[in-house]
């Protein structure tokens, strides 16, 4: 997949899109972001990155704009200085809008944050951020069977 969900701490998600999402892989997360917040017991906040892909899909996008009226939706942002992807989290954003109130797209990473301390003051405390955001991209474990074997 080339994308990363990340449970930071029981109420924040973080998510990295490591490229552009095929149609595929973004219901793919939309599914597998619908199971995560059916199991969570209260609401859940969360922080994209963006820098290096984003969903371009309007379909794919509806469906994430609606999980936001989820009553687990607690809010979200993303982050990144790619013009192409705050175009498509402005669709995402007109979209969701229907439904909540409570996301926002930014240039920076500390912006983001900023945003998720007034939905939830203390979200985003106590997390090595720079760890986070620098740590390598997961390979999943088809792609690493299909490298070794390459090699």
């Amino acid at each position: 997949m080339g994308y990363e969900i990340r449970r930071l701490t029981s109420d924040l998600i973080f998510v990295r899109w490591n490229s552009i999402a095929t149609e595929e892989e973004g219901f793919h997360y939309v599914n597998e972001l619908r199971h995560i917040m059916e199991e969570s017991p209260h609401k859940l906040y969360f922080i994209s990155d963006l820098r290096k892909g984003y969903i371009e899909n309007v379909n794919v996008l509806h469906r994430l704009g609606a999980l936001t009226k989820s009553e687990q939706f607690g809010g979200g942002t993303a982050f990144s200085h790619q013009f192409s992807a705050s175009l498509f989290v402005g669709v995402f954003a007109r979209l969701a809008r229907r439904f909540s109130r409570t996301d926002q797209f930014y240039n920076t990473f500390s912006e983001a944050i900023a945003f998720l301390e007034k939905l939830k003051p203390g979200v985003t405390q106590g997390i090595d951020w720079q760890a986070i955001l620098n740590a390598p991209i997961s390979i999943p474990p088809q792609s690493q069977a299909k490298e070794s074997s390459q090699g």
